[in-house]
């Protein structure tokens, strides 16, 4: 399955319509005030389906991920010297990839991609494409994008 993640541009909060292959709306992304930084994820229909909330006053980024109002887990940065490092306590998936220029892949834990996100450059707001497997749930999909884009987002504010 593949989804399109496009941010709204000229919001006060995070804002992000998420697409099918077909250009319909699947999923909203919305930013909200709140102690760390916070996204709710909505179905079409305006159901709540995920949060991804950055925990406040922590020193490495630590993000937690919730799935339908129960916590499933969560993302932290880790500590190193050149590249971004995160340790994902999910099903024990791992990120690599190249996270500043937002490439990179979320793998299970025999190693299998299941999650690929790709920038879209030359686009006026930011643009990702997201390919995920089968059988993984794409709130989850999206949930593990968010975060790392909070864990990110993070640091380039604070250089």
């Amino acid at each position: 399955m593949k989804l399109y993640i496009k941010q709204k541009i000229f919001t006060w909060f995070a804002s992000y319509d998420v697409f099918n292959e077909n250009n319909e709306i699947e999923y909203r992304i919305r930013g909200k005030m709140d102690w760390g930084r916070n996204v709710d994820i909505f179905k079409q229909d305006g159901r709540l389906v995920g949060n991804v909330k950055q925990q406040a006053l922590a020193w490495l980024t630590t993000v937690h991920l919730n799935l339908d109002g129960q916590s499933i887990g969560r993302v932290r940065r880790e500590w190193s010297w050149f590249r971004p490092k995160f340790k994902v306590e999910y099903n024990d998936w791992q990120i690599e990839g190249d996270f500043l220029r937002f490439n990179y892949v979320v793998k299970d834990a025999t190693g299998n991609v299941i999650i690929t996100c790709q920038r879209k450059w030359f686009t006026i707001a930011d643009a990702y494409e997201i390919d995920i497997a089968n059988h993984v749930d794409p709130v989850v999909a999206l949930m593990m994008v968010m975060a790392i884009d909070l864990c990110l987002d993070r640091s380039r504010n604070n250089s």
